[in-house]
């Protein structure tokens, strides 16, 4: 996160393992999303792994969440393909993953807006399931972009008494 953003962030950091570009990364992602390949969500959250700081985890009172799907979309896809990480990423650290989020609106999918859209597109469509007080969160996704959803669910996390929000995410698209 760039020093300009950090000051108005609700996000205390964000770790990426890749860029998005064309290439055996987004191909991965893609077959990750679209193609039903549950597999690759061991291997990709091994590249995220790789890249959290050892002291981030080494506090103790932390979770991993994963970003939340609309239950249409993720009946369509067969899974929240944040979840498998999530989970892969806890195993790994030896954290708990919590579902600490619910999609809350149906919203137009991320990828099909511009920045300013999307910023619109996610305020409000993210809700809490429960109390996060005094948890610190690893809060996983596959792909960050303009940062609009990381940001929307950090500020959710943080309502829900989390003190620190980090997000892992395996690539972030230029």
């Amino acid at each position: 996160m760039c020093s300009r953003c950090r000051p108005h962030s609700n996000l205390s950091g964000l770790v990426v393992a890749c860029h998005f570009k064309e290439g055996p990364i987004r191909a991965a992602i893609h077959k990750l999303k679209y193609g039903r390949t549950e597999e690759l969500a061991r291997i990709l959250a091994g590249a995220v792994i790789a890249v959290v700081p050892k002291r981030v985890t080494a506090k103790p009172n932390w979770v991993v969440v994963p970003v939340p799907m609309s239950p249409l979309r993720e009946r369509v896809r067969g899974y929240n393909q944040a979840e498998l990480l999530a989970r892969h990423i806890a195993d790994s650290l030896e954290l708990t993953t919590v579902a600490g989020l619910v999609k809350v609106a149906l919203t137009s999918p991320q990828a099909e807006l511009k920045r300013a859209q999307r910023l619109i597109n996610v305020r409000g469509s993210i809700g809490a399931s429960g109390s996060l007080s005094g948890k610190r969160v690893i809060l996983v996704d596959d792909v960050a972009t303009t940062g609009a959803t990381l940001e929307e669910c950090a500020r959710v996390l943080r309502a829900a008494g989390a003190t620190r929000v980090y997000a892992a995410v395996v690539a972030r698209a230029d």
